[in-house]
């Protein structure tokens, strides 16, 4: 099975949000990600900047709230 280390990318620097995750979905600028435990982690005000099955990361960005 294939499962993501996420990180979420601010200023820059990445820091590790997520790990074992198989799945994401991103609704209103939020993104819901869910490991292989079925646990759901919620990350907001973010996009999806890089989905990358061969290195086994995705990489979160801040976006800017007005």
């Amino acid at each position: 099975m294939c499962d993501f280390t996420v990180y979420l990318e601010e200023n820059g620097e990445r820091t590790i949000v997520a790990t074992d995750v198989i799945k994401a979905k991103k609704k209103d600028g939020t993104v819901f990600l869910m490991d292989a435990m079925g646990d759901t982690t919620r990350i907001e005000a973010v996009t999806i900047e890089i989905a990358d099955a061969m290195m086994q990361e995705m990489v979160l960005k801040k976006v800017e709230c007005n």
